[in-house]
């Protein structure tokens, strides 16, 4: 890679952050200059004198002294007035995003407001004739506080009429394995997504499968929410989003546990929507998902390995040859509640394709496979076709039948490299991962009913 492709990858890389930060950064500089002894009481001055003397040519002196003083403290207002909504918007986005990050967005306006009020006095005090001025301080922290204070009225203005948009013929922005449990990842994920939705212009984002292992949930699901913005984040689990260190599997026993004692509060603290609990309507279209969990109605019961018929107990422990699936050895008594947890899955899943409203049509969600149709066609690799049984939930697909003439689509986060999928009694699948299990994205637009792979 020469030296003038590093170059330009770099500044392409850095291109977004300087074009938020120049106005601001240029204001500063602006503010700094108009501490300078150029511009002092007596330069103001002659310029308002004859402007208010051309209009009044009688007025008095002490009116145009006044006149001059109340010009100046008015200067230094709406200097950081528009010092604070210049630095608020280097975040990106006029969207609301959520009390704690405003807060502490404020806090930072804030701050740089105080060092440049504090320093432009300073600056002063070095020239005769000009003076530093306590007073002055407090007035241009009134000015960022009221910047502050407008700017989030913009951001709670834009929110509305972004809700009131999203409710009629929403644009919604699908993708899955995120994976925001790794932090290193974590903000080269986030900034690309935050990109595809200012270009797509969505309206919703909904994350189907594979967001973060239960220990990061919170922390992962509030830098999602804080990445996004404003607009709605709905979410349905993958297996890696009940992937728990052994250590923990005591306190949560099952998948259904882990889902309960990580995934439920965080979605309550952070406002995100979880399809895993309750369904999310988008106007006349609902969103119903459900993670899955495999329950080895796809495996092959004729499948040989070393000479040997593969055992159901072999499934049920999710190794043969050496080889064992993550799932089971990262997922909490994964082959232990099997049968349990994949029938509670497919009843949840039925019984909130059976709330969805009469008139409604629906976007179907899965963590996982519901169709066998849908899976990696057999190879002779027997290994391959061993974990080609922990791929999806076949019960899914009696819960999804019934209601196959209002289901758009259905999309599923992992089991697939595939994006095109034969139709299942006409439901058109997609799949959000790619052959090398990253990340996938596809955007619905509702008004013209189409799913476009990004």
């Amino acid at each position: 890679m020469t030296v003038n492709s590093l170059m330009a990858k770099a500044l392409k890389a850095f291109s977004p952050t300087v074009e938020r930060w120049w106005p601001a950064l240029l204001w500063m500089v602006l503010i700094l200059i108009a501490s300078l002894d150029w511009a002092s009481g007596g330069t103001t001055f002659k310029i308002i004198q004859p402007i208010l003397r051309w209009f009044d040519p009688g007025i008095p002196m002490h009116q145009l002294y006044e006149a001059n003083l109340i010009f100046r403290k008015t200067c230094h207002f709406l200097q950081f007035l528009i010092l604070a909504i210049l630095i608020w918007r280097t975040r990106g986005s006029w969207r609301f995003i959520s009390p704690k990050a405003d807060a502490r967005f404020a806090g930072f306006v804030f701050l740089i407001s105080i060092l440049f009020a504090v320093g432009s006095e300073y600056i002063q005090s070095f020239f005769r004739s000009r003076t530093a001025n306590v007073t002055d301080v407090f007035i241009n922290l009134s000015g960022a506080v009221a910047g502050i204070l407008l700017a989030v009225t913009i951001e709670i203005i834009n929110s509305r009429r972004q809700r009131e948009k999203s409710s009629e013929k929403p644009r919604i922005l699908f993708t899955a394995n995120l994976l925001l449990h790794d932090k290193k990842r974590r903000p080269v994920v986030l900034s690309q997504l935050r990109k595809i939705l200012d270009e797509t212009r969505a309206d919703a984002l909904v994350v189907a499968g594979n967001i973060a292992h239960p220990t990061q949930c919170r922390e992962s699901l509030e830098a999602l929410k804080t990445a996004v913005g404003d607009i709605p984040v709905a979410i349905c689990l993958g297996p890696q989003d009940h992937w728990l260190p052994r250590e923990l599997w005591e306190q949560s026993p099952s998948p259904e546990a882990v889902r309960l004692h990580y995934w439920h509060p965080a979605l309550t603290q952070t406002g995100v929507h979880g399809l895993d609990f309750q369904s999310f309507a988008l106007g006349d279209l609902e969103i119903v998902g459900a993670y899955g969990h495999f329950d080895l109605g796809f495996r092959d019961e004729t499948l040989v390995i070393d000479g040997a018929e593969v055992s159901r107990e072999a499934y049920l422990s999710g190794a043969v040859g050496g080889f064992e699936a993550n799932d089971f050895r990262q997922i909490p008594a994964a082959g232990g509640t099997l049968k349990e947890e994949a029938r509670r899955q497919a009843e949840g899943l039925g019984k909130r394709l059976s709330e969805v409203r009469q008139n409604n049509e629906i976007i179907l969600v899965t963590g996982t496979i519901p169709f066998e149709e849908w899976l990696e066609k057999p190879t002779d690799n027997t290994i391959e076709a061993f974990f080609r049984a922990f791929a999806g939930n076949s019960q899914m697909a009696a819960a999804i039948l019934p209601h196959a003439t209002k289901i758009r689509v259905a999309v599923f986060g992992s089991g697939k490299s595939e994006s095109h999928l034969p139709e299942v009694r006409g439901i058109k699948g997609l799949c959000l991962q790619d052959a090398n299990g990253r990340a996938v994205y596809s955007l619905y637009d509702a008004e013209t009913g189409e799913m476009v792979r990004l």
